[in-house]
């Protein structure tokens, strides 16, 4: 196999997947054969999630969820869902097996804890947009921050990540930001997998746009819980139901995680110009900050 030519007509290169290496083509090569050519509508942030899925055998989603990605996007393509039947369809070794409504919590894991590498996905796509807000600091212009979070099934498992956070492993270092214009929380996956467990995360892949456009996501398919700090200090746990990851092969150009208004608009913070968000931690002070409030309106 001439597999500089093969890397060439599925334009593997161009992925900004980061370090191609010939082993990991192979795999892919194997995975997909010869004749095999990417769906015309498919963007880059799911062949990346595909190649992530044939190639890394830490994947939990491996060969037969890449299967069912790639049959997805050519039946969406081909017209051949059905809305009629139901939101949400049912995809099994590349064959749509049923339809049904949105799946959440409890229904959805034990489908997925069946057959990890099913497809359960929305007729119409999901996506989901960010921004970053202009608040003032001296180099990135941002404010940044640490974060706890755990499932609240399993409050004694907790994963943080401080406001600068280095993946090792991808070579690639990560900021933990405030976005108030961003209707969602999101963190790298290896934040996730300090957890030591997979479970509480959809299968479904979320594409982002705006921020981190063209880099796909998943969001928590349980209630998660999270708390803002300085590292030492902290706020109180706030569920959330906006939570997500990063695709692992992220777009190079995502180098944040961002702390979206979901979280921010649950917690009381204090912010003096030219000065930090000061998070209350301290009942009393949050009890007078709510009088404060009610005395303006």
């Amino acid at each position: 196999v001439d597999l500089k030519k093969f890397v060439q007509k599925l334009h593997l290169d161009q992925m900004d997947y980061g370090e191609l290496t010939d082993e990991d083509v192979e795999k892919f090569y194997e995975f997909v054969g010869p004749d095999f050519t990417w769906p015309p509508t498919m963007k880059n942030c799911e062949r990346r999630l595909i190649f992530d899925c044939v190639t890394d055998p830490e994947e939990r989603q491996g060969e037969g969820y890449a299967k069912n990605v790639i049959a997805y996007r050519r039946f969406t393509e081909a017209g051949q869902f059905d809305p009629s039947k139901g939101t949400h369809v049912l995809i099994i070794d590349g064959k749509i097996v049923r339809y049904g409504p949105k799946l959440w919590g409890k229904e959805h894991e034990e489908m997925v804890s069946k057959n990890p590498e099913l497809l359960y996905a929305p007729l119409v796509e999901e996506v989901v947009g960010a921004r970053f807000s202009s608040i003032e600091d001296v180099e990135q212009k941002e404010w940044q921050v640490h974060m706890r979070i755990r499932l609240k099934a399993n409050p004694n498992v907790i994963a943080t990540m401080a406001n600068v956070e280095q993946d090792t492993k991808r070579k690639r270092k990560y900021r933990l930001i405030l976005d108030t214009g961003a209707t969602y929380t999101v963190v790298p996956q290896f934040i996730q997998k300090r957890m030591g467990h997979r479970a509480g995360w959809s299968t479904i892949a979320t594409r982002a746009t705006g921020y981190a456009d063209d880099t796909m996501m998943f969001k928590a398919s349980e209630p998660w819980e999270v708390s803002l700090g300085d590292g030492v200090n902290w706020t109180d746990w706030k569920e959330t139901d906006q939570l997500y990851i990063w695709q692992k092969s992220a777009s190079s150009n995502v180098d944040c995680g961002l702390v979206g208004f979901d979280v921010l608009n649950n917690t009381y913070q204090i912010k003096v110009p030219g000065k930090p968000y000061a998070f209350v931690t301290d009942n009393n002070v949050t009890n007078q900050l709510q009088q404060i409030y009610n005395s303006i309106n």
